[in-house]
């Protein structure tokens, strides 16, 4: 079943100096499910019969509310400026029953598993961004901050125990995790445009970002003593603290007529990032350096016919999480 609700307000001024426009969103959506499979499986070395059944009951939960103020300051200056905040949470329980059996029905494993996850979410955002324009047409200066936070928390029970016939053996999971992200970026941008000639604009911008984020993923298994998640499992562990700070600089040129407009731009990122990791005392940094250029080409035919011709392209480097991978 699915929740959705809200409510929107607007207004603005009667010379369209202030403008203002608020909206609150709640949602919610229920799905239970179960799914069953039965095959035969005729393998090289024998035949055998599978079966699997599982089932799921999820919610899903969130509350959304955004806010745009636009204010002329005069007839050649705009300001705008956006707030945004998300709050959510997912609760998530599977079952499944899983066996493989001879066709004479006789055991060849037997596996059985629940996961029961319960997690929140808060993200907020904020930006802002002036345009101020000269009375040479086509020339600009636009300013534009942000600030984006994202905070995460899971809390999952997961348990698994699977019997091998061949050996006799049974084997187990019973854990307990605990996940934490926190995330922090503000950033910062200018771009001046200006007419080179009749037809041919271009601009010249830099922007600043900066990211700092924490990242906790730890497991627990059960202590058989006290039966109580007490007991970490260091092979999962994940304990770092991660940093980037950007600097870019944008170009652009654009050609535009009555039938044919071509917009050739690139972006440079000069990037230097970071991860620390807590539990071991040790740093994995490195400095980065990529292109990013891009070409633009619409060509109009007719009213009703355009040509496009796109091209973007990119430099990649391996992130830190290719060079070291995070445990699972």
């Amino acid at each position: 079943k699915a929740l959705n609700k809200g409510v929107s307000y607007s207004d603005k001024t009667k010379d369209d100096k202030h403008k203002i426009n608020v909206n609150y969103k709640r949602s919610q959506i229920n799905v239970d499910n179960t799914s069953t499979y039965n095959a035969q499986n005729n393998l090289p070395e024998r035949a055998q019969i599978d079966s699997n059944i599982t089932r799921s009951e999820n919610e899903n939960k969130a509350n959304v509310a955004n806010l745009r103020y636009d204010y002329k300051l005069d007839s050649l200056a705009d300001l705008t400026v956006n707030m945004g905040f998300n709050k959510s949470s997912r609760d998530n329980l599977s079952v499944a029953e899983a066996n493989q059996k001879t066709l004479d029905g006789k055991d060849i494993t037997r596996t059985e598993s629940s996961t029961d996850m319960n997690s929140d979410q808060d993200k907020f955002n904020v930006s802002a961004m002036l345009t101020r324009r000269f009375k040479k047409e086509r020339r600009s200066i636009t300013f534009n901050v942000n600030a984006n936070t994202d905070q995460n928390r899971s809390h999952t029970n997961y348990f698994s125990e699977n019997y091998f016939a061949n050996n006799d053996t049974t084997q187990t999971i019973d854990q307990l995790k605990e996940d934490k992200l926190s995330n922090n970026t503000y950033g910062a941008s200018v771009t001046y445009t200006e007419p080179l000639s009749k037809r041919i604009t271009g601009s010249l911008g830099y922007s600043f970002s900066s990211n700092q984020s924490e990242t906790l993923n730890q497991a627990f298994n059960r202590d058989p003593s006290t039966q109580k998640y007490t007991v970490p499992d260091e092979s999962v562990l994940n304990d770092f603290d991660f940093s980037s700070l950007k600097n870019s600089i944008n170009t652009a040129l654009n050609y535009k007529t009555n039938t044919l407009t071509i917009n050739l731009s690139n972006r440079t990122d000069f990037e230097a990032v970071k991860r620390t990791y807590n539990n071991l005392g040790t740093v994995l940094q490195r400095d980065q350096t990529s292109i990013r250029p891009s070409l633009n080409v619409n060509y109009k035919i007719s009213k009703t016919k355009n040509l496009w011709i796109n091209y973007y392209g990119q430099t990649m480097q391996p992130s830190l999480t290719h060079i070291e991978p995070l445990k699972q």
